[in-house]
């Protein structure tokens, strides 16, 4: 399928179906959307890696009302999403100690 925004708009033009519909392909059925976030860290809490999911803050966020995606269709973050996933980043590396010293900076182990 294409996934330029002309041939879709004509293709639901061609149809009855909708843009979801287009998307997903079945009317009516629940996808568990978090399925594979769940899978992927357990795999990374058996082996010790760290994990960044932002799912779970966005869907706090959302429940606030606040917007982070263009169309609910579309899950391509607008700019208050890439604002929030930027921040929520930056906090999960800084407690990972995954961001290194600038140079010259004394080490952590130093203090």
């Amino acid at each position: 399928g294409s996934t330029d925004p002309a041939k879709i708009q004509a293709a639901l033009k061609a149809t009855d179906l909708k843009q979801n519909q287009l998307m997903i392909g079945y009317q009516g059925v629940k996808f568990d959307e978090t399925r594979v976030n769940r899978a992927l860290a357990a795999f990374c809490a058996a082996y010790g890696i760290p994990l960044f999911d932002p799912t779970p803050a966005f869907a706090e966020h959302i429940a606030r009302g606040e917007v982070l995606y263009h169309h609910l269709e579309d899950h391509h973050w607008n700019a208050a999403g890439h604002a929030l996933a930027t921040a929520l980043l930056i906090r999960f590396l800084d407690r990972e100690h995954l961001i290194p010293p600038p140079p010259g900076a004394p080490s952590p182990s130093a203090h």
